[in-house]
């Protein structure tokens, strides 16, 4: 007995240290194809990397059926650099799957295994128009999430409906949550081309400042993933000032802009690099206060010469616009203030 376990000790140290030596490493040994249609070939496309300071051959590759057929962008990777294993998976019977592909090196005598599942369907149904976008491997109905107009100790729920279209059941988590947003996932547990909800319910009380605040979330499959940029959601929130209901009409200020919305193909600038202007007054009696000037994307610059106007005083508000990172963002280019106005506590322009 004792002789047993001293070479159960030794297999095992021998096993670690040979997976502890792999030259070749992936983002994941496991590959979730997703939904495949029956008779379809399906390819794809694994990163190998090699993290080592020397250069690393592929001498075999090995396919764990003839439904997979393999091919790899080049043999010899050079130190620090990767190469693209293109897999092709045919399709021909029903059901879940699960194959593995076995790839060795010149240094290594254990190979690495890639595992591939996934669900072999009749038909593979379209959802981008209920669910059109994929976050994280997830189809959902929202990308962006926005609690516009709130007031504090208000508790406004937005919904996100999430379908899985992956291979195997999924535990949707809601990753990076700030503390004024509480996330439910509904039902826990989701099968393969069915569907969830998720609540994002807004705690107003935790809100520090009035106006904009934002945030980004992320959505995974299941516990323990790494955060990334397409399991990204952008969550904003706009808090509004409380109105005072008895105020004077006398020392009221009013707000007047001459434009609620700038086109950038209209402002001035070359390259991509675009510059506005929009006019703001006060046409009220009362002094006019812009307690918060934000933007809801990067990719803007503003400025505002005077932020505390006196009956019939104007003053510019300068915008600066870059097209190219502006293209890049999710939400809606928009420029927010907060003000005093009781009629305009919050000024939104839009930037098209």
């Amino acid at each position: 007995m004792k002789n047993r376990i001293s070479l159960g000790i030794s297999l095992l140290f021998a096993m670690a240290t040979n997976v502890m030596g792999q030259t070749l490493t992936t983002e994941s040994d496991i590959i979730d194809c997703g939904l495949i249609q029956f008779r379809t070939p399906k390819t794809i496309e694994v990163k190998l990397k090699n993290p080592s300071s020397k250069q690393v051959t592929i001498r075999e590759i090995r396919n764990g059926c003839g439904c997979t057929k393999t091919k790899v962008s080049k043999k010899n990777i050079g130190s620090r650099k990767t190469t693209t294993l293109k897999i092709e998976y045919d399709a021909k019977q029903l059901g879940h799957f699960t194959r593995h592909i076995e790839v060795y090196t010149k240094h290594d005598d254990v190979p690495l295994i890639i595992q591939l599942q996934g669900v072999v369907v009749t038909e593979i149904k379209d959802y981008s128009t209920t669910y059109p976008y994929e976050i994280g491997q997830i189809r959902t109905d929202k990308d962006v999430v926005e609690f516009d107009d709130v007031c504090r100790g208000e508790k406004p729920v937005q919904t996100i409906n999430i379908l899985n279209t992956t291979g195997t059941a999924i535990e949707p988590v809601v990753m990076h949550l700030p503390e004024y947003i509480l996330a439910e996932v509904s039902p826990v547990r989701i099968m393969p081309e069915e569907g969830g909800e998720i609540r994002l319910t807004l705690l107003t009380e935790k809100l520090r400042d009035l106006g904009l605040s934002q945030t980004s979330i992320y959505l995974g499959k299941n516990m323990g993933e790494k955060v990334s940029a397409e399991k990204e959601i952008p969550v904003s929130a706009v808090l509004l000032p409380s109105v005072e209901g008895n105020a004077n009409k006398e020392t009221l200020p009013e707000i007047i802009l001459s434009a609620k919305e700038i086109k950038v193909s209209n402002m001035a600038g070359k390259k991509g690099k675009k510059k506005g202007e929009i006019t703001i007054q006060n046409t009220g009696k009362g002094m006019l206060e812009i307690s918060s000037l934000q933007m809801f994307t990067s990719g803007m610059q503003v400025s505002l010469a005077k932020s505390n106007l006196k009956p019939m005083e104007a003053t510019t508000l300068k915008i600066n616009v870059d097209e190219e990172e502006l293209r890049q963002q999710k939400t809606r280019p928009r420029i927010l203030m907060i003000t005093n106005d009781p009629k305009n506590p919050k000024v939104v322009i839009e930037v098209k």
